[in-house]
């Protein structure tokens, strides 16, 4: 199961129904606060989370720390609509970045270079 966590109603619905679209099995969350919620009691751990850095309350990058504690091997994409962001120049930023706006034809692609995400209709 992939999780998106954007707090933008129309970019998560819009990534959410390109996903399922293509196949994968995919829930999402508005914000960190809800994600960490289906996280930890409901869905349980997801096999890879897209979520924004930048969100009200909580950074994206906050929320996978979090996370992380339980599931070290989580993996993630995050999305950000800021190039100059500190946040995004940190060592933790390993993980893939995609900068908005973005086809969604390369999340997919970023998706397949990270690893084979099972749920996915291929």
């Amino acid at each position: 199961m992939i999780l998106v966590v954007e707090d933008e109603v129309e970019v998560r619905t819009m990534i959410a129904e390109y996903l399922r679209r293509s196949g994968y099995d995919v829930t999402v969350a508005a914000d960190p606060n809800e994600a960490i919620a289906l996280s930890r009691h409901g869905e349980g751990c997801p096999e890879l989370i897209v979520t924004d850095v930048k969100m009200p309350h909580m950074t994206g990058t906050e929320m996978i720390m979090q996370l992380r504690h339980e599931w070290p091997d989580l993996r993630v994409v995050f999305m950000s609509g800021y190039t100059e962001d500190p946040l995004l120049e940190s060592e933790f930023f390993t993980a893939p970045i995609l900068y908005k706006p973005f086809d969604l034809s390369e999340l997919t692609e970023t998706l397949h270079a990270i690893h084979s995400v099972s749920g996915h209709a291929n």
